[in-house]
């Protein structure tokens, strides 16, 4: 689902980055400033929950929250 979301983001034009865990996309967040995370709950090391919690604190871009 990542890529297939990943693709159509960028063929809108959009700069598009991915993260396979917690730890990825909050790395990704703090290096590189973003409008919009698109966050599944259920990620690898750090759940979505938390992710989302902890970029709230360090920027007020939007949030959307998927699950399966």
């Amino acid at each position: 689902m990542q890529d297939i979301i990943a693709e159509y983001m960028k063929k809108g034009g959009h700069t598009c980055f991915t993260a396979d865990d917690g730890i990825d996309a909050l790395m990704i967040l703090k290096s590189s400033p973003m409008d919009l995370m698109i966050l599944d709950i259920m990620i690898p090391h750090i759940d979505g929950f938390a992710v989302c919690k902890m970029a709230r604190e360090m920027s007020n871009m939007s949030i959307i929250i998927a699950t399966d």
